[in-house]
């Protein structure tokens, strides 16, 4: 990875490690289909992947928050009740305001949250509320399908499909 990558996957580590990887494999997937559809690297950062030894993590997640282009929140229970994801999601949409952006961060949600769902709950929690403002990627039904199915390709496709045009400026 470049020292700088272009997104920044935000997630519960447990999640991934609950589904054996998957996520990790998604982020590929979609770094890969991003490049393959544009020509160009699009490293998306991962802290399992991205952060060597001795780092201080806290540090180089901070770091990496400051310069990268989009925010790629996975939505589980779990993200909701993990602070560094709290913490990283408040971050990034403080710079997303001061460019003056509302469409970096993109919002896939893997696992039904009742904080998502319950309207009630969600207006009570600051990223609930400002995840709820957000249109999101549904991949709840994708969740336990292989990333080789025509399904997942497709949307995988699609995703990488968007963040190609908005990487290009492309804004509603």
């Amino acid at each position: 990875m470049n020292k700088y990558p272009i997104g920044f996957m935000s997630y519960a580590r447990a999640d991934d490690e609950h589904d054996k990887g998957y996520l990790t494999e998604w982020r590929e997937r979609l770094s890969g289909e991003v490049c393959a559809q544009t020509g160009d690297r699009f490293d998306i950062f991962q802290d399992r992947n991205d952060i060597a030894w001795g780092h201080n993590w806290r540090e180089r997640i901070r770091d990496c928050i400051d310069v990268v282009n989009f925010l790629i929140c996975i939505i589980t229970p779990r993200f909701f009740r993990s602070e560094p994801c709290r913490e990283e999601f408040e971050r990034f949409v403080k710079l997303e305001q001061a460019m003056g952006r509302s469409d970096l961060i993109l919002p896939v949600y893997y696992i039904d949250s009742t904080l998502l769902n319950d309207e009630m709950q969600r207006n009570a929690d600051a990223v609930a509320r400002l995840l709820g403002m957000r249109n999101y990627v549904d991949w709840r039904p994708l969740r336990f399908e292989s990333l080789d199915t025509p399904a997942a390709k497709k949307m995988l496709a699609r995703l990488a499909h968007d963040i190609a045009w908005r990487s290009k400026g492309g804004v509603c």
